[in-house]
């Protein structure tokens, strides 16, 4: 199971959606939160439920990356933990 948000346009009824996809509810949550507040015609949000692939992943600092992205972040972050003395 993954996640998607959808957003609502002034004036209009229909939610609508992207291809972006998110591993969990709270990362689509604050994707669309972080959309409904920069885009000036979307007037809510909300997150379904998809069986779509996973296809990006919410960074906090830096927003929505792509999976590969991501996972390349954090292959960095587990190399520099291996090469810190303790």
């Amino acid at each position: 199971m993954a996640f998607r948000y959808e957003i609502k346009v002034y004036n209009e009824k229909p939610f609508y959606s992207n291809s972006v996809v998110f591993a969990t509810q709270i990362e689509a949550d604050r994707a669309g939160a972080n959309k409904l507040w920069n885009w000036s015609q979307a007037e809510d949000y909300r997150v379904v439920e998809t069986d779509d692939p996973v296809n990006y992943a919410w960074e906090d600092g830096v927003g929505v990356v792509s999976i590969e992205t991501h996972m390349d972040n954090i292959k960095k972050g587990l190399a520099e933990l291996a090469s810190m003395e303790w």
